[in-house]
């Protein structure tokens, strides 16, 4: 026997930024009819948001959400070696376990599956473990283009450049960037913003930036006043979109603040 057919098909489902709605029919299809649906599950509370997710839209749609047995994947919020591998190896084995049972499972995740997600180190583990399975992933909507949406913003046109940045723990590190391209989206902003801001203050940047924090929570955040921000209202889930002046001289409005519903 084939070793494939032994084994089930791994998804991974990219959930989009917070909101129940924002899942792609994709995702829907997909989660309706695995029987085993992991999400992530992290020591920082914003980080355990995808399950919480995922039961709402199940639900909005009226979808057999009851049918799926559901399991938390903790991950530590470390950059040692010594406590990442172990946590990755037995995420790897939780998943295995599943598969060589010839049963399907899908791994969720916040945003989109390609972008700093902790899905695409689980697809490293699992296609060393076993070569031949059978991986299908479902991109999902990104919280940064989910942000522009609601600001009615443009991320780039023409021959503009992007970049996409986790903000640093070094905040002024980013100055190259903030200088060199014409829009630069930050990720998992959290406790640096106010050092960010006061980058940005200088740079003459911060009104040309906008925040997004919690996006599509009940008390999350959207406003272009970062002055206006108390930093301890800055969680880790979070984003800043720096988007200088097209140079057309056309592009997204200047947004004004707006709490997410």
């Amino acid at each position: 026997m084939n070793p494939s057919r032994a084994l089930g098909v791994f998804y991974g489902v990219g959930i989009g930024p917070g909101s129940p709605d924002l899942l792609t029919l994709r995702a829907l299809e997909i989660l309706r009819r695995v029987p085993v649906v992991f999400a992530p599950k992290a020591a920082i509370a914003d980080e355990g948001l995808a399950q919480g997710i995922l039961l709402k839209a199940l639900s909005s749609v009226g979808a057999p959400a009851a049918r799926a047995e559901f399991r938390e994947l903790f991950f530590p919020m470390s950059k040692d070696p010594a406590v990442l591998e172990p946590a990755w190896d037995l995420a790897c084995r939780e998943l295995l376990a599943v598969l060589r049972q010839g049963r399907d499972c899908a791994f969720v995740t916040l945003g989109d599956t390609a972008i700093y997600s902790t899905y695409m180190n689980l697809v490293a583990g699992l296609k060393a473990a076993e070569p031949q399975l059978v991986i299908r992933t479902a991109a999902g909507i990104s919280s940064f283009s989910q942000a522009a949406a609601e600001w009615n913003l443009s991320l780039a046109e023409k021959e503009e450049r992007l970049a996409v940045l986790p903000c640093l723990g070094d905040v002024q590190a980013l100055r190259p960037e903030l200088e060199r391209f014409d829009t630069v989206v930050l990720l998992k902003v959290g406790r640096r913003f106010e050092a960010l801001r006061d980058l940005l203050r200088e740079m003459g940047l911060l009104a040309h930036s906008h925040l997004a924090v919690r996006l599509g929570a009940d008390d999350g955040i959207l406003t272009s006043d970062l002055e206006a921000v108390r930093p301890e209202a800055v969680t880790y889930m979070s984003l800043v979109i720096v988007r200088r002046p097209p140079q057309g001289g056309y592009g997204g409005s200047k947004g004004g603040d707006v709490e997410v519903s």
